[in-house]
């Protein structure tokens, strides 16, 4: 791509009401603002021409890319100052709905207790905290205090910490944790030397925050390798996750570099098997993967290659019964499992073990699996709905486990497995179902639930009520659809359009945008809000094929069943285009701003979190982390057919002159998945073209990153915030 310096028209961006032209209506909200000397910023023009197969874009705000720059910072804090002002009038209702969301948690609240070794490792929140302190402890002894996130964030001068990959070796006298200290998701990690408390002086930066323990001193031998891990580091610049090292505590040698990922377009990642005996290195770009594999009583062996990476075949291995079971997709796209042995694991060795055949009455493909010493647990999707498959090796049969209601989540909780006890632990959910984490012995069929989300404030499960059905799209494709609502309240439901109602969206990277339980969302539910999920193309709720339906030059599918979804439940009664509000993060943010430009006066806001919205111009620059990798999602724009065709959706780039509806976007200034100018641009283009008065906020987190805040209150203040904004665009009144 070419850069061209053009021409500088300056607009200083400070607090102006003069010259809105086109923005100022009588009955618009901002022009009320604007009579109470409420003014948004307006920023500078600075046109940068972009160049690319012959053809030219103006791009005015491309200098907001600059971090360094002070102005940019002064506009950022502008924007912010103008939401804050503008939302100074709905300050009770965020009150109020933060003292609602507040009060449904408990005063302390502890997480499930998953055993490693010997010990019970849990987190908790103290009465007043704001963050989460890290404990274990042996059964029936005291507690061992591992880590206060509240004093590392103290430390890092009040600015929020996140902690991440809590993990101990074997004989548990050391545990290793990762802590990120910008919300750009690199983390430093940490050992504890939980005899006495120490932190050992070799410190880890510039990584993923995984860490693989070698199987420690088995074998009768020195003891070094109870203190020998492997740890994966990031490239500078682009963030992609790229070397794979190991170490071992006490050695003043530097880490060994066992192996580098050269390839641009994958990561690497680390996994252990549940059983204990092996480390994965994993290999992974969005159409092939590749695994190679060690095992941990011996960190000092030459790491195997599973299967070659191959385009188009992503497998994933599971040990169990002395062999492995590789989940993957035949040619046909019918879900499969395969075996093979330890010795022999390329593909020319592997044995059909269980097929899931695709046909036109049923959509069965394989999500996940765990084996365990007698048993191989299958979690299956059959027509968009979860459950799970259990399997005995010694005479072949088969238990499911299927779950009653209409919309859920569900996925395996490997930390609460146990492979020699042949137990499975599971992690079940749904929109009235707060969350639960199960323990099911398999051998006997029995379910114990070690944990279950507490929620306060009166919650009661049976006064809500979820569906899930299917929606025609304009090419005859059934969307899935979920949705909930209050069921037995004042503001009773009624489906006659009187309904106010979210519809959330995700639609990338084969990710399935399940219903999950919120207890914020509760503050909606009570006063008549639907909360809807519209599980649009790629997304793989209904298999590889929907994914595939919903990406590259297949993007457009994503918009469209979105747009249909909602024109669904406008016509049939769920809503009105005036009490329709959606909202999406990250390539969500996408989705919404994609049917911001391509739908008229449907929604009558949108809500766009840390939104991917220009497209073309970041998938150019090698340079933003990430890029490289995301080309076999999104394309590669440096291929003229693809430029082509993501210029026809970039949020960015489409921006025109028109009626937009409220927004309320969002950024953090530490984004290392989504940058912060990529809002901050659109929100700047947005003002600049659109034709009515409706708001139009930005709000950027000036010390976070793509999840915003992590601080349990601060987030629902966040949440308060947004679901203020939603009152006041709407014209409710709690």
């Amino acid at each position: 791509m070419r850069v061209i310096k053009s021409f500088v028209l300056v607009i200083f961006f400070a607090f102006i009401s003069s010259n809105i032209g086109a923005n100022t209506n009588i009955n618009s909200l901002e022009s009320y603002y604007q009579r109470q000397g409420i003014t948004f910023p307006i920023a500078k023009i600075d046109i940068v021409k972009l160049e690319k197969f012959a053809d030219v874009r103006e791009d005015p705000y491309f200098w907001l890319r600059e971090k360094e720059n002070p102005l940019v910072i002064d506009y950022l804090n502008a924007e912010n100052e103008y939401a804050q002002k503008v939302m100074k009038d709905a300050e009770r209702i965020q009150l109020k709905l933060f003292e609602e969301m507040k009060n449904r948690l408990p005063k302390k609240q502890q997480s499930v207790a998953y055993q490693s070794g010997e010990y019970l490792y849990y987190q908790r929140y103290e009465r007043g905290d704001e963050y989460p302190r890290y404990y274990r402890h042996k059964v029936n002894a005291e507690e061992e205090l591992i880590v206060d996130v509240n004093k590392l964030v103290a430390a890092n001068g009040g600015v929020s910490v996140n902690v991440s990959s809590l993990v101990a070796n074997d004989k548990g006298n050391i545990v290793a944790y990762a802590v990120d200290k910008t919300g750009g998701k690199v983390y430093d990690i940490y050992f504890k030397n939980m005899r006495d408390g120490t932190i050992y002086k070799d410190q880890i930066a510039n990584t993923n925050g995984e860490i693989a323990w070698s199987a420690g001193d088995r074998d009768g031998g020195d003891g070094r390798d109870e203190k020998t891990f492997y740890f994966i580091t990031k490239e500078e610049g682009t963030q992609r996750e790229n070397k794979l090292y190991k170490h071992t505590l006490g050695n003043d040698q530097s880490p060994e570099l066992i192996y580098e990922e050269k390839d641009e377009k994958y990561n690497l990642y680390l996994e252990s098997s549940i059983s204990g005996r092996f480390i994965f290195l994993i290999s992974s770009s969005t159409n092939a993967n590749e695994y190679q594999y060690i095992e941990r009583a011996n960190p000092h062996a030459r790491w195997k290659i599973f299967q070659k990476r191959m385009d188009g075949l992503l497998y994933y291995p599971t040990y169990a019964d002395n062999r492995f079971f590789i989940q993957s997709q035949d040619e046909n796209n019918n879900s499969t499992i395969y075996t093979t042995s330890i010795e022999n694991t390329s593909m020319e060795n592997w044995q059909e073990y269980q097929s899931f055949k695709k046909n036109d009455k049923s959509n069965v493909f394989v999500e996940d699996l765990i084996g365990v010493k007698n048993y191989l647990a299958m979690k299956i999707r059959e027509n968009g709905f979860s459950k799970i498959i259990i399997k005995n090796f010694k005479d072949g049969k088969t238990n499911d486990i299927n779950f009653a209601e209409q919309a859920y989540s569900l996925y395996f909780d490997k930390r609460a497995s146990n492979y020699e006890k042949n137990i499975l632990g599971y992690n079940y959910t749904s929109p009235v179902t707060p969350e639960t984490i199960v323990e099911y012995n398999i051998e006997n069929a029995q379910k114990r639930v070690l944990w279950e989300k507490v929620v306060l404030g009166g919650f009661k499960k049976e006064n809500y009520e979820s569906k899930s059905f299917l929606v025609p799209s304009r090419d005859g494709k059934m969307i899935p659809l979920s949705l909930v609502y209050r069921k037995n309240h004042k503001n009773l439901f009624k489906k006659d359009g009187s309904n106010p109602l979210v519809l959330n969206g995700y639609g990338a990277y084969g990710v399935n945008c399940d219903p999950n339980f919120y207890p914020e969302t509760i503050s909606l539910l009570d006063r008549g809000f639907i909360y809807a999920y519209a599980h649009v193309r790629g997304g793989s709720e209904l298999g590889i094929d929907w994914y595939e339906q919903g990406k590259l030059k297949n993007k457009m599918n994503t918009f469209y069943d979105f747009i249909d979804v909602a024109e669904y439940l406008v016509k049939n009664g769920w809503t009105t285009r005036k009490l329709l509000v959606a909202e999406g993060w990250s390539a969500g943010g996408l989705l919404m701003g994609a049917v911001s430009n391509l739908s008229l006066n449907l929604f009558k806001g949108i809500i766009a979190h840390v939104p991917f919205v220009d497209v073309v111009t970041s998938m150019l620059d090698e340079s933003i982390p990430l890029v490289t990798s995301e080309y076999e999602e999104w394309g590669d724009p440096r291929q003229e057919d693809f430029y082509r065709y993501m210029l026809r959706y970039s949020p960015y780039d489409n921006v025109e002159k028109k009626n937009y509806p409220h927004m309320l976007i969002t950024a953090g200034l530490n984004d290392s998945q989504v940058q912060y100018w990529e809002p901050a641009k659109w929100t700047a283009k947005l003002r600049s073209k659109k034709t009515n008065g409706n708001l139009l906020l930005l709000k950027t987190n000036m010390g976070a990153g793509h999840h915003g805040e992590v601080g349990r209150l601060s987030s629902l203040r966040d949440r308060a915030f947004e679901f203020a904004f939603i009152f006041k665009i709407l014209r409710l009144s709690l």
